[in-house]
């Protein structure tokens, strides 16, 4: 007897719609509510906001720009090399530099000068570093003159605004000798960090000068 094969295909096809694809997005329909844009997320006007001041004074040390060095001779004919720096003046000063130096600081600042000058100050040992927190120093002068010292207050610009700065120059000389002048010689221009203390030891033309 022969069995009959079951038909597994369906028994009617699928009613054709007509439509294939995908069918085009209706803007009434599939959005009913409008896309709206997100707000923009402003980028903050200058990283100076961000960032914090970097500092200028640390413990004992405070930083200084080395302008130039200055060489010269002395009455009787003895060789000088002067180191000279400029500093601008804050608050965080106090302590770290001549006393004189601070009275006059508070002074212009009280009486809205636009400058002073600085005789007989005393005679200062300086260790000179390449950072605030590294101990080896690049270089010490154990006894040297407080020249030409003077306050100015002037413009600084390149900081987003002018402002008024109270800046310090001043000169650190001793007698010529050799580590002095490859130092004074080869890094002028750049900054240092600066421990200064008035000395007990004698300057190097005083004898001569009494």
């Amino acid at each position: 007897m022969i069995k009959k094969v079951e038909d597994h295909l369906p028994k009617k096809a699928p009613k054709k719609t007509g439509k294939r694809g995908i069918k085009p997005l209706d803007i009434d329909k599939d959005f009913p509510e409008p896309v709206k844009k997100e707000p923009a997320k402003h980028a903050p006007e200058s990283l100076m906001v961000e960032q914090p001041k970097r500092p200028t004074v640390v413990g004992d040390r405070f930083e200084a720009f080395y302008l130039k060095p200055v060489f010269g001779k002395t009455k009787d004919g003895k060789k000088t090399i002067g180191l000279r720096f400029t500093v601008p003046l804050e608050n965080e000063h106090e302590g770290l530099l001549p006393k004189i130096i601070h009275d006059g600081y508070r002074d212009i600042r009280k009486t809205g000068r636009v400058g002073m000058r600085f005789n007989n100050v005393p005679g200062q040992r300086a260790e000179i570093f390449l950072t605030h927190d590294i101990k080896e120093d690049a270089l010490v002068l154990p006894a040297a003159k407080f020249l030409t010292s003077k306050i100015d207050i002037v413009e600084r610009k390149g900081e987003g605004e002018s402002r008024k700065v109270i800046r310090l120059s001043f000169m650190l000389q001793v007698e010529h000798s050799r580590e002095v002048a490859h130092f004074a010689d080869y890094n002028y221009g750049n900054n240092f960090w600066l421990c200064l203390e008035e000395t007990e030891e004698s300057l190097f033309d005083e004898d001569e000068e009494d």
